[in-house]
């Protein structure tokens, strides 16, 4: 069960470095046996790179201890002060397991390089010390112990949080440590591992966190290797190849051809090697073990250094006049007639951006590829139990009334089509191994102009990805009067005087104004024509504006403006697609009509405009 962390756990969790100088604080050096108030703890056992010494839990004196001297962290030692520990205890100190990398990856820190080794310290009895404990972790020579710049510290740390039963993982801010005589100082409560990092940027707060990161030394095995990546892929002698993965420690071992290679382990999830001279050119098995763990991969090795592109084809397979390497390291050239130039007039002749040179069409059938990329028209289709679609689109009118549709015809995996209904049916959902698959899984009704986008996923059974439905349509049609919404830049409704469909009791007739019952998004379309007998005579005068607008709100669209008059007719029509209405959300359609004669006046006109919401079905 993952545990919640409280104030009162996290204050036993690392806390942060001695703010004085460190020279105060009586840190344990080789020469602290002899300095009043510090005391060496008695070194129990000292073997192979591992040392353990006793603890007083009655000690009056900083108790200290140093790493031994045969291991990769001498010079590393730790200063217990009185009254830090509650009982008589070993404390034994050893190299520990690289935490590097996967502590940056856990506290989202780039940018980081591993300085000093990691530091594992335990206890004999398991606790968290009553006080600070001051840890000082030994710089290896020539690392630069000055800060600025680019070049700031952190330790990374896993410790055993022994109060909440946690491990807990995080980053101690660059603030908290002290750099002095070669060792980073800083103080925490917990044992476990740690580890000095250099980052580009300082690090300014703790980041803390509950981890399954492994709290143990080097010689402990520890979980088994995971190896994710090699790259680059294709090497020349002398690059380095990076390999990527988890849990990756010293004994990391590799062979390159049968070859050993030296590895450089960089963290607990990165290792590298260097390309060796004498690989020759070609596919390379590259082993990669550790421990009882192996695993293998292969790269391209290059001697050639030419620079020519690796293609694991024939001859005939590869244009000619290209010069490339094979899979076999050889170089060759390639004899294949390649026709054109690529230019985009081979494939799209008018430029019209639809491939219509039929040397180039699938192979499907005679279908273009334009049919599949570009949503054509195809021809329209009957409604019937099962529907059969042309291979000449994808957008296809289904006309006629009052049938349940179960299936369609087949189509290649991933073919999109998009199905826009004349009339009334019923669209029937299945299960089984063909048929349609709609969302929601249950049957719909569809209503003279929903659309609906389903997807081929084989032997002839269909997904659909959604749909547009009809909600209300209204139309108008009125005489000879400038009123009901058509005047100069109106704000009000056109009142209609048709309303032939309002499927939830959204559109109310008597103010003109289509109200969302729900959320969502909606597609508006409006249209209007509008007849006058001055655009007979004077067709250069007046213009015609429509507008789609919301309650308090001003125009969200203007579908038409100035258009154009045909023997006496001007029209503005346009659609308005996935506009996002709020419920409660009002929306209507206005006009502005300006015709005018030789006096002046508007007069003589009558119109006919259409207002249809569509709701985007998730």
């Amino acid at each position: 069960m993952k545990h919640s962390f409280t104030a009162a756990i996290l204050s036993t969790i690392v806390t942060g470095c001695l703010n004085a100088p460190i020279a105060n604080k009586n840190m344990g050096t080789a020469s602290q046996e002899d300095t009043p108030g510090v005391r060496r703890a008695t070194v129990k056992s000292d073997a192979d790179g591992i040392l353990t010494a006793e603890l007083s839990q009655l000690s009056g004196e900083i108790q200290t201890i140093q790493a031994s001297e045969d291991s990769e962290i001498s010079g590393t030692t730790v200063s217990f002060p009185p009254g830090a520990i509650a009982v008589a205890t070993d404390i034994t100190m050893q190299l520990g397991a690289d935490i590097s990398g996967s502590v940056a990856a856990e506290s989202g820190l780039t940018n980081v390089e591993a300085t000093s080794s990691p530091v594992y310290i335990s206890s004999s009895v398991p606790f968290d010390a009553l006080q600070p404990f001051t840890l000082a972790i030994a710089l290896p020579q020539g690392s630069g112990l000055t800060e600025g710049g680019d070049k700031y510290y952190t330790i990374l740390y896993v410790v055993d949080v022994v109060a909440s039963g946690q491990k807990v993982s995080g980053l101690i801010p660059t603030s908290k440590i002290t750099i002095k005589d070669g060792k980073a100082y800083f103080d925490t409560k917990n044992f476990g591992v740690f580890q000095v990092a250099q980052v580009t940027t300082p690090v300014l707060e703790e980041k803390k966190t509950e981890t399954k990161i492994e709290v143990r030394p080097a010689t402990e095995t520890g979980p088994d290797l995971v190896v994710n990546s090699v790259d680059p892929l294709v090497s020349k002698t002398g690059d380095i190849v990076t390999i990527a993965g988890k849990n990756f420690r010293k004994s990391l071992t590799l062979a390159l051809a049968g070859r050993a290679v030296s590895a450089d382990v960089k963290s607990d999830v990165s290792a590298s090697f260097i390309l060796p001279a004498g690989t020759g050119t070609g596919f390379r098995d590259l082993d990669i073990k550790q421990d009882a763990i192996s695993h293998r991969a292969k790269l391209f090795a290059r001697a050639d250094g030419t620079g020519l592109p690796l293609i694991t084809m024939t001859p005939t397979g590869v244009c000619a006049g290209i010069s490339y390497i094979d899979g076999n390291g050889n170089q060759q050239t390639g004899t294949k007639a390649c026709e054109g130039n690529m230019n985009i007039g081979v494939y799209d002749t008018n430029k019209d951006g639809i491939v219509d040179n039929a040397a180039y069409a699938l192979s499907s059938g005679s279908a273009n590829i334009a049919t599949y990329a570009h949503g054509k028209a195809g021809s329209s289709i009957a409604a019937a139990s099962s529907l059969t679609m042309q291979e000449d689109g994808t957008f296809f009118d289904v006309t006629g009334s009052n049938v349940s549709i179960s299936s369609f015809s087949n189509r290649p995996v991933g073919t999109r089509v998009t199905l826009r209904f004349n009339g009334t049916n019923q669209i029937i959902h299945s299960d089984a191994a063909s048929g349609l698959q709609l969302r929601g899984d249950r049957p719909t009704s569809t209503l003279s102009g929903d659309t609906f986008d389903f997807v081929s996923i084989g032997s002839s059974r269909w997904a659909e990805l959604g749909r547009y439905q009809v909600l209300s349509l209204s139309s108008a049609s009125m005489g000879a009067s400038p009123q009901n919404g058509l005047g100069a830049y109106s704000t009000t409704p056109i009142i209609p005087t048709e309303e032939t469909l309002d499927r939830r009791g959204e559109f109310d007739p008597t103010t003109g104004l289509f109200t969302a019952s729900a959320t969502g998004y909606y597609n508006i379309e409006g249209a209007i024509k509008v007849e006058h007998a001055n655009y007979t005579s004077n067709c250069s005068g007046g213009s015609l504006y429509l507008y789609v607008k919301r309650t308090g709100a001003s125009n969200i669209a203007t579908f038409s403006q100035h258009t154009p008059c045909v023997a006496g007719v001007r029209t503005a029509s346009g659609r308005l697609l996935n506009y996002l209405l709020n419920a409660g959300d009002s929306v209507y359609l206005s006009a502005y009509v300006g015709v005018s004669d030789t006096t002046g006046t508007a007069k003589n006109f009558s119109t006919k405009p259409m207002f249809r919401v569509m709701r985007v079905v998730d």
